[in-house]
């Protein structure tokens, strides 16, 4: 079960001899020292990091421990670090999951880099400026898998951004990609050039709330999309979005609590590519979650 973490290391080490077996291994032709460490370990004293919440230093040791009964050497905390942000790390998408029209909700959230305590600013007013990371998902409906995600600065607007991450969502989905039908987003997504990006690299649609403005020459609501603006104009935004089924896009902000309740808000690796590589691993956990244990519910 998922508090098996031994378990987890029996299937870790299975990675491991394959890799240490493989021929990239055998042969080591770049320059400098070949690896020591296989990546496949790396990774999973990473999942351990994440999931009991460890330091580099914590997890060094409960690794050692873990895999003691296999005779797996561990590196020490300043090699796993210095080795996370080089590793390529898969989100575990399961495409047997991705059944007919596929309906991608895109979103995004912050994550707390470092900043002053809390009972500091609470005490003494801020001192100094938060720093952020944004996280932009890409989040199929049906299966609730984290299909694509980019990591930028706090201040990198959802819509600038949602260009990359449909190519990463397309790279990640492989052929799967050409089922998507809808990309769904709050307004921020609301542009032209999106909707004509989403229009003829997929030939999806993009459903976006339009923005409301001041009546002028009898226009309340203005967008990418005429259509929608015409009918909300007409019956009104919220029997807009009943029609077009536009509030399961909410289901992507719940993937995200779902994210940040065992991992929590607060990012602890200080460089930007250990902090990919933290981030890009909790949504792996979370989609291996989703696949293995989310409830099902069936009609009685």
């Amino acid at each position: 079960d998922r508090g098996s973490f031994r378990k987890l290391a029996r299937l870790a080490v299975k990675a491991i001899k394959k890799e240490i077996h493989s021929k990239a291994w055998n042969h080591h032709e770049s320059a400098g020292r070949p690896k020591k460490y296989p990546d496949a370990l790396i990774l999973i004293i990473a999942v351990y990091r994440e999931i009991f919440g460890l330091t580099f230093r914590g997890v060094e040791g409960f690794a050692s421990e873990v895999f003691h009964e296999f005779g797996i050497e561990i590196p020490d905390y300043s090699t796993i670090e210095r080795r996370l942000g080089r590793l390529k790390i898969d989100l575990h998408i399961d495409k047997r999951r991705l059944k007919g029209n596929l309906y991608i909700m895109a979103d995004s959230t912050g994550y707390k880099i470092f900043g002053e305590g809390e009972w500091k600013t609470y005490k003494h007013g801020r001192t100094k400026k938060r720093v952020w990371v944004k996280v932009h998902y890409a989040v199929d409906y049906a299966s609730q898998q984290i299909v694509g995600l980019t990591v930028t600065i706090h201040t990198r607007g959802d819509n600038l951004e949602a260009e990359n991450l449909l190519k990463e969502t397309k790279k990640n989905l492989g052929n799967k990609s050409d089922n998507i039908v809808e990309v769904l987003g709050d307004g921020a997504y609301n542009t032209k050039a999106l909707k004509k990006y989403v229009e003829e690299e997929y030939g999806a649609k993009l459903i976006s709330p339009p923005k409301i403005k001041p009546k002028t020459n009898g226009t309340k609501f203005i967008g990418a999309d005429s259509e929608a603006n015409e009918r909300c104009n007409k019956v009104g935004r919220d029997q807009w979005k009943d029609e077009v089924n536009y509030h399961k896009r909410s289901l992507v902000e719940t993937n995200m609590f779902r994210e940040k309740s065992p991992f929590g808000d607060r990012l602890r690796c200080r460089t930007k590519e250990n902090q990919i590589a933290e981030i890009t691993i909790k949504a792996m956990i979370l989609n291996i979650w989703t696949n293995k244990w989310m409830p099902k519910y069936t009609k009685p």
